[in-house]
């Protein structure tokens, strides 16, 4: 019977719950679907694993180096429910900030917190704050990592021995080639200001060679403006373009498909 059928006829009897037994922690638990097999995502994370094991599985301290610092850092501490036996109940139940310094130490941070809650700057501040923003931004202060488009992801070169932040996958394919070959660079270490008061930061800088790469899938009309007047305001610096065929051989060339 369909929920709109019994909507019909409210003097219905409600309808047996369906029980079922977690295929991960064995408790029994009510449930929503025909097809619900574990209880909480929890036991659903680890119970589609094939072979679930936790990491520190047969480690000691003897073998391990952080079970060691965990079971160090722990040496002298006291548990705060030593001693104490069955259901422990919260330090504060019961307690209000008027009858308790604890709580109304609390409620004054929360307040300060939300003190700026519905506040409008004026017009004035709006721009100094753009202004300084605008600065730091052009200066490199800002992480325009969330402002980026295509595939984000980080890869680790075993070359700088370290994660480097990439924004798109020809980026990812053109360090894995530099990896290969065994040729030093760096990612955008470096913005240069431009004359019309933007910015603009070159994808990769080859050290040994003194010149920068800018890798391009798709030309948009502010970026081709944006590599226009970088080129123009500095002629001394040596850049090139790494367009999608020469990634798509590159890509073959070092053997991912």
């Amino acid at each position: 019977m369909t929920s709109s059928s019994r909507s019909s006829y409210p003097n219905l009897p409600p309808q047996p719950q369906r029980m079922a037994v977690c295929e991960w922690c064995k408790k029994s638990f009510t449930k929503k679907k025909s097809t619900q097999r574990f209880c909480s995502s929890y036991c659903g994370q680890w119970g589609r694993k094939k072979n679930p094991t936790s990491w520190n599985k047969g480690l000691t301290k003897e073998t391990d180096i952080k079970i060691k610092q965990m079971s160090d850092s722990m040496q002298g501490r006291i548990p705060w429910n030593k001693g104490k036996i069955g259901l422990q109940t919260s330090w504060c139940k019961g307690l209000t900030k008027e009858d308790h310094p604890t709580l109304v130490n609390h409620s004054e941070r929360m307040l300060k917190n939300t003190i700026t809650l519905g506040f409008k700057h004026s017009e004035e501040s709006k721009k100094k704050i753009s202004e300084t923003r605008k600065e730091r931004y052009i200066n490199g202060e800002y992480n325009t990592s969330n402002f980026t488009k295509g595939r984000r992801s980080y890869y680790w070169s075993p070359l700088q021995n370290k994660y480097v932040f990439l924004r798109s996958s020809y980026e990812l394919i053109y360090c894995q080639y530099l990896d290969k070959e065994e040729i030093p660079w760096l990612y955008e270490p470096k913005r240069f200001k431009l004359s019309n008061g933007s910015s603009y930061s070159p994808d990769f800088y080859l050290p040994t060679l003194n010149e920068w790469r800018e890798v391009k899938g798709y030309w948009y009309k502010s970026a081709r403006k944006k590599f226009n007047a970088f080129k123009y305001k500095y002629p001394e610096e040596k850049i090139k373009i790494i367009g999608a065929k020469k990634i798509m051989n590159l890509k073959k060339q070092i053997g991912v498909f």
